[in-house]
């Protein structure tokens, strides 16, 4: 789904006239699912999606990075 995102919004090329990144819109997504737990913190979903999202922007940004143990190893 996040891929989709980001090849429909690449595809409609909208301009982002004061970006000094690129000349159109883009997308990046961190995305985190987990089964909840009677003892699951909430806010962890959270980071791990935020934790996603770095990683989609460390890897050149404009793209869709699902939260991973890779991720979780590397204290992303």
């Amino acid at each position: 789904m996040g891929d989709r995102l980001c090849e429909t919004l690449r595809a409609a090329q909208l301009p982002h006239v004061k970006s000094q990144v690129n000349d159109y819109v883009t997308l990046s997504c961190g995305i985190a699912s987990t089964i909840a737990q009677p003892n699951s913190r909430p806010k962890a979903l959270i980071d791990y999606a935020d934790a996603a999202l770095y990683r989609a922007k460390q890897a050149g940004r404009n793209q869709a990075v699902a939260y991973t143990e890779a991720i979780a190893s590397s204290g992303a």
